[in-house]
């Protein structure tokens, strides 16, 4: 064969395309149009960099080292986490407005001491700014006094 790679085998006339490198089955349908490269107008080449590896969900690039693969996992865990705790601080938030709107103040205030300690833990873990956290429960607190003088 004029081929380096391509083999005469049962297994790699069925398949067509390059087994030396490990190739992922999943990408086969792209080789399959211009394999073997020793074919006239074919545009493949087979070069380790130009072959198109498997990889991790929506991430463009494959994780190579063993720390790389170990820190995408983790990454995936606590994104999940951090989101989480992200909803809880924008539910706590909602709590109070609807306490607001609803119109009674005490029952407003009750709802605010919570959320407040809510949003503090939340900002000590560093999902969101401590400012933002401070900004967010003056805010409320100033609504909340805001009832009573509009009464």
């Amino acid at each position: 064969s004029c081929c380096a790679y391509y083999t005469h085998s049962v297994a790699a006339k069925k398949l067509q395309f390059p087994l030396a490198f490990g190739y992922n089955r999943r990408f086969r349908s792209q080789w399959i149009a211009s394999w073997p490269p020793c074919l006239p107008g074919s545009r493949a080449k087979l070069h380790r960099s130009r072959i198109r590896r498997s990889n991790s969900r929506n991430s463009p690039n494959m994780a190579n080292t063993a720390q790389a693969r170990k820190r995408a996992r983790q990454t995936v865990k606590i994104n999940a986490h951090n989101s989480a705790l992200r909803s809880r601080l924008r539910t706590a938030v909602k709590a109070v407005r609807k306490a607001i709107a609803a119109g009674d103040q005490a029952a407003a205030k009750e709802v605010l001491r919570t959320s407040a300690k809510t949003i503090d833990i939340i900002a000590d873990k560093k999902i969101v700014h401590k400012n933002t956290a401070a900004r967010q429960k003056s805010r409320l607190s100033a609504a909340i006094k805001a009832m009573s003088a509009a009464a």
